[in-house]
């Protein structure tokens, strides 16, 4: 398993993110492997932003020109890892709904649903949301998610 460091812009680095965009299009002048993991760093043309994310390449395609590809490209499936480096650390809190349909855990930034009554409280967990990447530490002791 390699780590490969890759540029991407902001368009494509917020499709990645929130799941829309499950491939990537690269030259192949790193050898990519399925299994291997692309640190994508988000890039606006002149600098670094500060964000980026891990995908783990699941399969690669390599190109053959009688399907489109150029030689020397390839197709890398890849799925997102749940570490997200946010641009700036977002400060929330988690919001409970008890006693409802939908009740559970949710991010007061993305108002995403993060957890429910069935997470074990034994079960280590980040304190980072998974969809925004904001920081909530509420409900949390050593790691572990702790209901009232």
């Amino acid at each position: 398993m390699t780590i490969h460091e890759l540029k991407i812009l902001p368009e494509y680095y917020d499709a990645v993110r929130f799941g829309d965009k499950r491939f990537e299009i690269r030259k192949n002048d790193r050898d990519f492997h399925s299994g291997d993991i692309l640190r994508l760093k988000e890039w606006d043309g002149e600098k670094y932003t500060g964000e980026e994310l891990d995908a783990l390449v699941r399969y690669v395609y390599y190109g053959i020109d009688e399907f489109g590809l150029a030689e020397g490209y390839c197709i890398l499936s890849i799925d997102t890892m749940m570490h997200v480096v946010p641009k700036r650390e977002k400060e929330g809190h988690w919001i409970v709904l008890e006693f409802c349909a939908n009740e559970g855990i949710y991010c007061s930034e993305c108002h995403m649903k993060i957890f429910d009554r069935t997470t074990k409280p034994k079960e280590k967990l980040s304190k980072y949301c998974p969809h925004c990447g904001s920081r909530n530490d509420q409900f949390f002791r050593d790691g572990k998610v702790v209901f009232r």
